[in-house]
């Protein structure tokens, strides 16, 4: 067994089968994602006048984990924000975790949504993808991906995204977050990914 260094490539790893869900569950190790995102974006990526905040909880549901990019910008307000997507069980959560990924969007914030859950679970990326591309093509299949949209036309709706598939033991991604329609910056999610695995003293066989 190795010790993750900072700077190491660090696979995708499952944290909902033995031996992750035993000794870091899939409900600490996103907290702590979502917290090195917010880390790595606040710490030479993000432009002057915005910053990352990382949120864990929300008042209707406690497994929701989220990073917000806010603008500093006159009143404080959202720019972008990345879900982590957390294991549903049932239409009504699908529904409603679509639903408010669609409002965040009609806001004009760009939206980055990653689904890394290897249990079986209502898939959300699918059900997102087709409702905003109405596309049958372009929705994935079942199982874990990631993908990232920015509002191009907030008038008529018009939008552009991004999808990519993940796999387990595979690198991760790098995302574009956009922060209005003409700043993007780089939502990296294996050095985040990576980063928190540092925090939380994950070992890996090597």
């Amino acid at each position: 067994m190795a010790v993750i260094l900072p700077g190491t490539v660090m696979p995708l790893l499952d944290h909902y089968h033995p031996p992750l869900s035993r000794t870091h569950p899939w409900h600490t190790f996103h907290g702590a994602w979502a917290a090195a995102m917010a880390r790595l974006l606040n710490t030479g990526v993000l432009p002057a006048g915005y910053y990352a905040l990382p949120f864990t909880m929300d008042d209707t549901d406690e497994r929701d984990v989220r990073v917000e990019v806010r603008t500093e910008e006159g009143e404080p307000r959202l720019a972008a924000t990345v879900e982590l997507v957390s294991p549903r069980s049932d239409d009504r959560a699908r529904e409603s975790f679509v639903a408010k990924c669609v409002d965040s969007l009609r806001r004009g914030w760009s939206l980055a949504v990653i689904d890394a859950v290897t249990k079986p679970h209502i898939d959300m990326i699918p059900a997102l993808v087709a409702m905003l591309e109405k596309n049958a093509n372009k929705v994935p299949a079942s199982g874990i991906a990631a993908v990232a949209y920015r509002v191009l036309a907030r008038e008529d709706g018009e939008l552009q995204g991004w999808l990519f598939s993940l796999e387990v033991g595979g690198t991760l991604p790098i995302l574009p977050l956009w922060l209005g329609s003409e700043i993007t910056v780089p939502l990296d999610l294996e050095a985040s990914h990576a980063a928190a695995c540092v925090d939380l003293r994950i070992r890996q066989a090597g």
